[in-house]
Order: structure tokens, then sequence, then C-alpha cells
């Protein structure tokens, strides 16, 4: 083998061990991003769990609170004092900041769509499409990014 030769051999083999260690390095890359990805996504599920906890558990112990919240929900009659409401527009502005988070996650596709169910809150006639807070959506709707309010407008049918 000639001096030639054996440049060519060995460019060829450095070429070669170039390309593995590059499709090697993708390939940790792709470990690395998918790793992050599955820690992302149950970062934001563990969040999302803690939060929607944290809501139901708030009312549970208040038991004024939770009176006032069961009040709000079942009594399609009842009427409520300027302090009561404010409580109420406050409690729901906040659960709908919290359904607003977990909706921009499952936009993100770090959570899946059925977990928007898990707050409770449906089309057909609970929470989020009652009486009350169709009556307190225009002192509701202001707090809303305008993105988010057209999802919840569309949604519960408040407008």
């Amino acid at each position: 083998m000639n001096k030639e030769q054996s440049a060519k051999l060995t460019t060829s083999i450095k070429e070669v061990v170039g390309f593995i260690g590059v499709v090697g390095s993708l390939v940790f890359v792709g470990v690395q991003i998918r790793q992050n990805t599955m820690a992302a996504r149950a970062s934001a599920y563990q969040q999302m769990g803690a939060s929607v906890a944290d809501i139901w558990l708030s009312s549970a112990q208040d038991p004024e609170r939770a009176v006032l919240t069961m009040r709000f929900f079942q009594d399609k009659s009842a009427q409520f004092t300027p302090a009561e409401e404010a409580v109420l527009v406050n409690q729901t502005i906040g659960a709908f900041r919290q359904l607003e988070t977990t909706w921009r996650q499952v936009k993100l596709g770090l959570l899946d769509p059925e977990v928007l169910d898990a707050f409770g809150w449906n089309a057909e006639g609970s929470s989020a499409s009652s009486m009350h807070v169709r009556q307190l959506w225009p002192k509701i709707a202001p707090h809303m990014s305008p993105d988010f309010r057209t999802y919840l407008e569309g949604k519960f049918g408040l407008i």
C-alpha cells in the first residue's frame, strides 16, 4: 500500500468514525429530549392535581364558604350579598385561572385533553355553566386572557 492509498484509507476511517459520532450524539440528544418531555409532563400532571385539590380543599376547610359554594351551584334561586358575590367572583376567577393553566398545558402537548374534565366542569350544566356563573360572567370575563375567554365562552356558552 502506497502513501496515497494509506492517506485515503485513514481519511475514510476518520469519516466513518465522525459519522458514528454524529449519529451517537443525535441518539443521545433524542433520549435526553424524551426524558425532559416526560419529566415536564409528570410535573404538569402533579401541578394540576395539586391545584385542583387546593381548590376543593379550600372550600372544604371553611364551612361557611362550603355552604356558599353549594348554594352557588345547586340553588338556582339563591340570592347573594355583595360580600358573598365578591367571594364567589374571586373563587371562580381563581378556579378559572387554574383551568387556564391546564388548558395551556394541553395546548402545548404536556397534558392530555381529558384532564380538563378533572375540574368537574362540563358544558352539560355543571359548575362552569351554572346560572350563577353566567350571571357573574361579566365581572369575571375581563380577568381572563382573550384566547382563554373565547374558549370558555364557546365550551360553556358564557356569552
